[in-house]
């Protein structure tokens, strides 16, 4: 078998690149198939960097081949049907569908005709596949057919609405690498996803693979074989990671909907970079079974969506909680009595205290470090728009801690731990058992744990997965902390986070996302996305900061019990960056301290019902906040105006 060399590889990015771009795009996509197409070869696409480049080196490379990416490409021309196809809502095409004024096929047609145009946004992979567009199609004409013989309500509840698998999701009809190249490039899984499983078995149309970085464990959506995620507010902006590839499909309108998956931000921080609403259900609400974990603590399959609309139709449909649905809606409170907390610390403003071990590598007290000037002002203006639609706003802090009066309970819950436990690092004490045993049970590749890590590429300092895998990270990690992050600390988990809930008597807490305004792949690069750092939380100065120490780490925080969690988009902030703000709700029900009862931590009945009410109440809060035009979520534009495109 044909073989490329690692300098003929780089050659292929470093040298040719800058001539394809030249020559244009349709050259670009039939080399990248001519070079991906034999079986196990180790290919590096055209939009993933020389992996020996870094810092300002990396910067340079990102900006010539990235940030400033040229399409030649025109506008498609479209009819006003397909256009109005296009900007469907999942509710809007499901209504459709079921009066019967479109038909599966049409619809998913349309939608792979967007696919195929910006194709070279690397929001789907495989697309080296021939096989794989068609494979989508042929879906949406036997569900057609199913309808002439059965009628509509045979492919009920979701009429045939396409969605986008996660590409570290197993299924059976599309290559199934979970973002690695060379020997897992090819794989196909014996068996979907349970997601996946249950999208065909409720009607829905498995719309490919979405881009992910290698096992999703980075926070931008690159991998070597797909290359980097492009984004339709700026090429200059990632998509975010590991879900990157999802946000791309669902902001660039073609698809209303994709699976995404969150271990440590994975469906927050796409949704963030993205102007999209993105659900992080409470833990096992949907099921995660077939994609690769990488805790078994805090991964959890959710998805991204253009309205909050959406995502409570998909939800009723994924889960058949119609009735439920029905039910809350008819319930759900008045704004004027929703209680939302406005806590500063950690999201807004973090430290770690004096005497504290600092877990998420963050500045110690009296340094602080709080979120950038452009994310405090959209936040601020997020939190006057609901005062002035009389949203009872809760601006305390957390309670103090019993036993060290000079901590609230968050401070000593994270910064006083025992045995030296780290709550990031010791739950990955899992990630090389899980990734393997997944390659063994879904995919039947034969590949050792040194194969896979050197199938595995590093971008400078920002996208590293392979060593987040290593078993050198985690040989020194101890089995006793791991049953600790299991057990006790989960619990303890929950009765700190509930602690201002039950203080309080909040409904929810509305915070920033992330610390960092929106992430370019230059500031990634060189470690300078821009927050705010001071003394004793005053004179606060821009600084830049790295992609995990400084703007995402605290993404891992509460990822271990059960929290649902909605990212809303608020528009751009005075510099043009996508601007989101987050709910969290409640973890567990009411008056679960003073019973003593923990089996709802561990009841997945319990955790399939949960989010409702807490869904219902953000999406009144959307409605406040979006009668406010700044903050309403933006277009993409480069992906929807235009003579001939959307708007």
């Amino acid at each position: 078998m044909k073989s490329i060399t690692k300098s003929t590889s780089l050659y292929i990015k470093g040298g040719l690149l800058p001539i394809v771009l030249f020559l244009g795009l349709p050259l670009l996509r039939k080399l990248t198939q001519q070079w991906t197409n034999n079986d196990n070869l180790q290919v590096f696409h055209p939009t993933f960097p020389p992996t020996e480049l870094s810092g300002k080196d990396l910067e340079l490379w990102f900006n010539e081949h990235i940030t400033n990416h040229k399409v030649a490409l025109p506008d498609p021309s479209w009819s006003q049907h397909q256009k109005s196809m296009a900007k469907m809502s999942v509710t809007q095409f499901i209504q459709a569908r079921k009066s019967n004024t479109i038909t599966c096929l049409e619809y998913t047609d349309t939608l792979l005709d967007r696919a195929r145009h910006y194709s070279y946004q690397n929001g789907l992979m495989y697309t080296d596949n021939n096989q794989m567009f068609d494979t989508i199609r042929n879906q949406a004409k036997v569900l057609d057919e199913r309808v002439e013989k059965e009628g509509i309500e045979s492919i009920a509840p979701f009429y045939c609405l396409p969605v986008a698998a996660k590409g570290t999701m197993a299924t059976v009809d599309f290559q199934s690498s979970v973002g690695v190249g060379g020997k897992l490039h090819n794989a196909y899984a014996n068996r979907d996803a349970e997601s996946v499983a249950r999208l065909k078995e409720n009607g829905g149309v498995v719309f490919g693979k979405s881009n992910v970085p290698e096992f999703a464990a980075s926070f931008v959506s690159c991998n070597y074989s797909t290359g980097c995620t492009l984004n339709p507010y700026g090429y200059k902006y990632t998509t975010g990671g590991s879900s990157g590839g999802a946000a791309s499909l669902v902001a660039s309108y073609i698809l209303p909907i994709a699976f995404s998956e969150d271990t440590g931000g994975s469906t927050r921080h796409p949704a963030a970079q993205t102007q999209l609403f993105g659900y992080d259900p409470s833990r096992n609400r949907y099921p995660n079974a077939g994609n690769p974990g990488i805790t078994f603590l805090n991964d959890q399959v959710g998805v991204l969506a253009r309205s909050m609309e959406d995502i409570l139709t998909f939800d009723s449909a994924f889960l058949n909680l119609e009735d439920s649905h029905a039910n809350i809606k008819l319930t759900t409170s008045k704004v004027t009595d929703i209680r939302v907390g406005l806590p500063q610390y950690p999201f807004v403003e973090y430290y770690v205290p004096e005497e504290g071990s600092a877990v998420f590598t963050s500045p110690k007290w009296p340094q602080t470090k709080k979120v950038s000037t452009n994310i405090f002002s959209k936040y601020t203006d997020a939190v006057n728009t609901l005062r002035s639609g009389q949203v009872q706003l809760i601006e305390k802090e957390w309670p103090t801690s019993e036993t060290n009066p000079k901590m609230n309970v968050l401070e000593e819950h994270w910064h006083m731990l025992p045995n030296g436990f780290d709550l990031i690092m010791d739950p990955l004490i899992s990630f090389p058992g899980q990734a393997m045993t997944h390659i063994q049970s879904y995919l039947n590749v034969s590949i050792t744990m040194d194969e896979l890590l050197d199938e595995m590429k590093s971008i400078g300092n920002f996208h590293t997965p392979g060593p987040f895998m290593d078993p050198e990270m985690t040989k020194d990690r101890s089995e006793s902390n791991f049953r600790y992050a299991l057990g006790a600390f989960q619990m303890d988990t929950v009765l700190a986070w509930n602690s201002y809930f039950d203080t309080h008597q909040v409904d929810m807490i509305m915070t920033p996302v992330s610390f960092c305004d929106a992430v370019t792949y230059e500031c990634a690069a060189t470690d300078s996305c821009t927050l705010q750092m001071g003394s004793e939380g005053k004179d606060y100065k821009t600084v830049g900061g790295s992609l995990f120490e400084d703007c995402n780490s605290l993404f891992l925080a509460f990822k271990s019990i059960l929290i649902p969690k909605v990212v809303v988009p608020i528009g751009e902030d005075a510099d043009g960056n996508p601007s989101s703000v987050i709910f969290w709700g409640r973890s567990g029900p009411q008056g679960m301290k003073k019973s003593g009862d923990w089996s709802w931590l561990y009841d997945d009945d319990y955790a399939r019902e949960n989010d409702l009410e807490f869904l219902y109440k953000v999406s009144s809060l959307v409605d406040v906040l979006h009668k406010e035009p700044s903050l309403q979520r933006s277009l993409p534009h480069l992906v929807t105006v235009g003579e001939n495109n959307l708007y």
